[in-house]
């Protein structure tokens, strides 16, 4: 790490409904198996810091066999293959389960 740098830090927050997240820009919250939850709940407006695991390289449409795995796989093909900091750290927690 650089002399005054400090690394980059994102908690993913696998979760499959709707729930309350904690106002930190740390957590970014992700919403796993969406092919299926978009398709159930039509005209639900999502918040606009959603991510959706069935954007870029995704596993989504298997959530049912994986669950938040598919979340962990969107982040891996996602964001951390594609970052070029050494200094990056992802880390994934259950909507309900916050490290604190």
């Amino acid at each position: 790490m650089k002399k005054g740098t400090s690394p980059a830090l994102e908690v993913i927050v696998a979760t499959h409904k709707m729930y309350v997240m904690p106002d930190d820009s740390l957590y970014q919250p992700l919403l796993v198996g969406s092919d299926f939850f978009l398709g159930q709940q039509k005209g639900v407006t999502l918040p606009k810091n959603l991510i959706l695991d069935n954007t870029g390289a995704h596993i989504s449409s298997k959530n049912h066999n994986y669950s938040e795995l598919t979340g962990l796989y969107w982040l891996w093909q996602n964001t951390v293959k594609k970052d070029t900091n050494p200094d990056s750290f992802y880390g994934l927690v259950h909507y309900r389960r916050f490290v604190s």
